[in-house]
């Protein structure tokens, strides 16, 4: 008579790979669940980044998201342009911002060794340099700034629209903060600024960031020269305080921060701002 209660030996294998494949998968399932809600959490926080709390709450999710998937590029390059932004807008402690910088260029570049073309990745890594070399001395300024070239001529290659044109921008600032410099010529600024505000002119720094290193800047210009930039830094300063900071949606809080900025430029160059002028 069959034993009934046991099971052939093939069987049983075949039961017990099923078990184990059924477990992965459960536990697979619920990674892939924690990630998507960490993901969902980070983008909710980033629609607040316009405060430090709403910047730190989104760099803790994407933390957390990268060490469950390291590989995830889109979290890595977020992370750089997170980790930039809190030293750069909200951090006044230079020692604290280099760490907020260095540690967004960690991220963008562990995004780099797995994709060495992903332009999210070179753009934001890129930034953290240049934020980094402007708190350098002159040896260690030098190397981030070639450094920061590099990534950024690549996104000029790649895509120079990414993020509002943004790698004119710092091929603007570049010429201006590096004029004599590592191949910097500040006249080359005026069209990569203009290039990029002709990509988008609603990204108000970039208007910002013309008026104040080129148009406002007193490098070889003759008396002439001077006095038409100053005349249409101010025109310009004005149009980024009247245009909504809203009329480029997914840059409101960048928007605020460039009028916020150009208020101060304006006032500190210019005196009171127009009355009349309100977005």
């Amino acid at each position: 008579m069959r034993n009934l209660g046991r099971r052939p030996a093939g069987g049983t294998t075949r039961w017990t790979i099923r078990l184990i494949a059924a477990l992965f998968l459960n536990g697979a399932s619920a990674a892939w669940a924690d990630v998507a809600a960490l993901r969902a959490q980070a983008v909710e926080a980033w629609e607040t980044r316009g405060t430090r709390e709403g910047t730190q709450a989104t760099i803790d999710r994407l933390e957390a998201l990268v060490r469950e998937r390291p590989e995830d590029l889109e979290a890595q390059a977020w992370l750089a342009r997170a980790y930039y932004w809190l030293g750069e807008i909200f951090e006044e402690n230079e020692d604290r911002q280099i760490d907020l910088f260095e540690r967004g260029a960690a991220h963008g570049e562990a995004a780099l060794d797995r994709s060495a073309d992903f332009v999210p990745a070179l753009y934001w890594t890129g930034v953290c340099h240049a934020a980094r070399a402007d708190l350098s001395g002159l040896f260690q300024k030098v190397r981030f700034i070639l450094k920061a070239k590099r990534l950024e001529q690549k996104v000029i290659d790649r895509d120079p629209t990414y993020f509002h044109g943004g790698a004119h921008l710092f091929w603007g600032s570049f010429n201006v903060k590096g004029d004599g410099i590592a191949g910097g010529r500040f006249e080359d600024s005026y069209a990569e600024f203009e290039r990029a505000i002709e990509i988008e002119p609603d990204y108000l720094r970039s208007s910002y960031l013309f008026a104040r290193w080129t148009l406002l800047g007193e490098t070889r210009k003759s008396k002439e020269k001077r006095a038409a930039d100053r005349e249409r830094a101010r025109e310009m300063l004005l149009r980024v305080l009247r245009t909504p900071a809203t009329a480029l949606p997914d840059a409101v809080p960048e928007n605020e921060v460039a009028q916020r900025l150009s208020r101060k430029l304006y006032e500190d160059t210019f005196g009171s701002v127009p009355t009349a002028v309100s977005p």
